[in-house]
């Protein structure tokens, strides 16, 4: 996952998510989990931080909110903070469905989304201001037509 294309990670990152929902018992998850994050999530290479996002992404498809809230979403909102804009744009195209996942009863988490959400929104960059407006704009057009 390291080194390759675009393509390729991006099927590993599937893979990896994939081996661990079929082996959700066992007690290497989490040292699977940590390390993605320690030689992914915390590297200085933005590249590997965009792998990071796109494992993220797979596991919106694939785990249920109790482990997107232990292991996902508070590692996706520190990305909120990366200096490189493609990595904050990313995460921008990621908020949408990670906001469909939280439990309206769980308010510290929307909190959170709701400070980074008006966080990206200030953003210097005006394409990252761009893609989150444009975004949210879908996203609670969607909303609107599921409660008519």
């Amino acid at each position: 996952m390291k080194q390759g294309n675009a393509e390729l990670r991006k099927l590993a990152c599937f893979n990896i998510v994939k081996f661990l929902q079929i082996n959700y018992f066992s007690k290497k998850r989490g040292e699977i989990i940590k390390n993605l994050y320690d030689n992914f999530m915390k590297s200085k290479i933005y590249q590997r931080r965009m792998v990071f996002l796109d494992f993220c992404s797979h596991c919106l498809q694939f785990f249920t909110f109790n482990f997107l809230k232990l292991y996902i979403i508070p590692d996706c909102f520190e990305l909120s903070n990366d200096r490189i804009p493609n990595i904050r744009i990313k995460l921008c195209k990621i908020l949408p469905e990670l906001r469909n996942f939280i439990v309206i009863s769980d308010i510290e988490t929307l909190n959170k989304m709701n400070t980074i959400h008006n966080k990206l929104l200030e953003d210097k960059v005006i394409d990252v201001v761009e893609v989150i407006n444009m975004l949210f704009i879908v996203f609670f057009k969607q909303i609107n037509v599921f409660c008519l």
